[in-house]
């Protein structure tokens, strides 16, 4: 048998093979998110493990997801001093505790920290090694920078708003001069595991590759969409939409699209200067649908889908431009009554979705819809029909926009014996709005919301409950202004029953969803919101509890058959 020399005997199942072959899992910190820039999310670490891939152990820590009713676990590099069960804060809050993450711009001057991110949102680049550390040398608030101080000794300059985790790489063996500084290190030991270098494909020659010479050169991926891709894929249709009085647009688009704009799928974020771009780029390009929509405007075009032509009134923040037009010439074909506050300063709100197979990533510009106060609603002729009206609905969202314009309106109902309901709309609303949610929550005669904001309520006042009931029968026992109504909570749970509590009753009821064959089932956006506009007229037109809670699951079912919430 003749010999084989070493570059033949490359490849699987030889002798040479990459060390990272071992790696048990990337470590990065959790996603950037708003729940992190504006408050912090808190974790726990269930096991430290050891990873042969890397010379420091690694920490798995569960969070809860602020958004969705559901546990998300990453995957840490542990530092000295955390251990199994340890409560782990992640976020601009967060106390400057071992294990902790935090943006540098919150940490002092002289603090150790590691696995520090490179650039915002790249999950941790520098200090990562077992023993290593970064020192916080200073600051520059006025041009949001950090001066940063390297294992190797070197300076860096990086954004104050990058993230580090407080305290040493565990894992120690690292001296104070090592005898190889990182980048040397690595080429050396490229070498010594027989990889390195390793030319491309594209820098060579037509005759030594076929991708060589300028000619054939491969993209990195596949050019054709696969044939097994999920329907809509294959062509690249995009079928954008609006729905909000934040104009949203909705598209069936594929990973480039992603891509282009720097989205993730499933995600949701508020939108950056990068990110504009795209809602020009879906209506210019793509064959568009406008839908008004926006979460408590939704909910108002549902009730007036039910009730008399112009007997609902809806006011919101508009920019005075050509799509303020485009949702006052969508809402007046449903008889919805709207009075805008504008503001010529500022466009109106839009949110663009892109959808890829199942999952939805929307990036959200406010706008106009963030800026309305509550000057506007004192206005003698708009709060002439705040006196007028016979019940009044809220979306959670508005807590962040206008607190005192909610406190208005609640008080206004407690005073009057009128309705006032009331939607959480989101978990974030729970856990970062706290104070003003508290504030209206004596006002409340009916609450709405679904399991996972029910459970962030739970978790951010302190309840120690999970049960969909027992944290329904919690809101509706709350301290209560108005006695002459007794509070009502209703949770609803996508396709399980919708769980409704009544203040001062024992017994916590339950409502089988309208059942609905899944091929049926278009687009999920909105039922949230059809739900409580339903329900809503069912409260105004004067049904009972369990007669309300049917119109409002009728129309949820109606809403999932259309695209948007239409």
């Amino acid at each position: 048998m003749g010999r084989v020399i070493r570059n033949q005997r490359k490849g699987r199942g030889s002798i040479f093979t990459a060390n990272t072959r071992l790696n048990k899992a990337p470590a990065k910190f959790r996603s950037l998110d708003f729940a992190e820039r504006h408050g912090y999310v808190r974790g726990i670490v269930k096991e430290i493990i050891h990873d042969p891939g890397r010379g420091a152990p690694l920490a798995r820590v569960q969070f809860n997801s602020p958004y969705k009713f559901k546990k998300v676990t990453e995957t840490f590099i542990a530092n000295e001093g955390m251990y199994t069960g340890q409560f782990i804060y992640a976020g601009k809050n967060a106390a400057l505790t071992i294990g902790n993450v935090l943006p540098l711009a919150s940490v002092p001057e002289g603090t150790v920290v590691s696995n520090v991110e490179e650039k915002v949102g790249d999950r941790g680049a520098l200090g990562r090694t077992s023993g290593n550390y970064i020192t916080v040398v200073g600051h520059n608030p006025d041009e949001g920078k950090t001066r940063i101080k390297l294992p190797s000794g070197a300076k860096k300059v990086v954004s104050s708003s990058a993230r580090g985790m407080i305290g040493i790489v565990a894992g120690g063996g690292r001296t104070d001069k090592p005898l190889l500084k990182a980048s040397r290190a690595k080429h050396k030991f490229a070498v010594k595991r027989n990889r390195w270098p390793k030319t491309r494909g594209v820098a060579m020659n037509p005759v030594d590759h076929p991708h060589g010479g300028g000619n054939h050169q491969h993209i990195g991926k596949a050019s054709t969409i696969s044939r097994y891709a999920a329907q809509g894929q294959k062509a690249g249709l995009i079928a954008a939409r609006r729905t909000g009085l934040l104009r949203d647009i909705q598209a069936f688009g594929d990973e480039a699209l992603l891509e282009k704009y720097g989205l993730k799928a499933n995600d949701a974020i508020l939108a950056e200067e990068k990110h504009l771009p795209i809602y020009e780029d879906l209506l210019n390009n793509f064959d568009a649908k406008l839908i008004a929509g926006g979460a408590a405007q939704n909910t108002a075009r549902g009730a007036q889908y039910i009730l008399a032509p112009n007997s609902v009134v809806y006011l919101g923040g508009a920019g005075d431009d050509k799509y303020a037009a485009i949702l006052r010439d969508a809402v007046k074909q449903v008889g919805l009554r709207v009075e805008y506050r504008v503001d010529p300063k500022v466009p109106t709100g839009r949110c663009g979705v892109v959808i890829t197979g199942h999952n939805r990533s929307m990036v959200t510009e406010l706008g106009a819809a963030n800026h309305y106060d509550l000057e506007h609603l004192k206005r003698p002729d708009i709060w002439a029909l705040v006196e007028n009206a016979e019940a009044y609905y809220v979306g959670g969202y508005h807590f962040t926009v206008c607190p005192p314009a909610i406190q208005e309106l609640a008080k206004q109902a407690a005073e009057k014996n009128k309705p006032f309901i009331l939607s959480l709309s989101a978990p974030f609303i729970c856990q970062f709005f706290k104070e003003p949610l508290d504030a209206s929550a004596p006002y409340w005669d009916y609450v709405i919301g679904n399991e996972g904001e029910a459970a962030a309520y739970s978790e951010s006042h302190g309840l120690g409950l999970t049960d969909v009931k027992e944290i329904a029968k919690a809101l509706a026992n709350l301290p209560k202004i108005n006695t002459q109504r007794k509070r009502v909570a209703i949770i609803t749970q996508g396709t399980e029953p919708t769980v409704v509590a009544v203040q001062g009753e024992d017994e916590v009821k339950e409502y089988p969803v309208h059942e609905l064959a899944k091929e049926l089932i278009n687009d999920t956006n909105g039922a949230g919101d059809a739900f409580a506009g339903g329900f809503c007229a069912g409260i105004v037109d004067g049904h009972s509890l369990e007669e309300s809670v049917n119109m409002g699951q009728w129309l949820a079912r109606l809403s999932i058959q259309e695209l948007g919430p239409s």
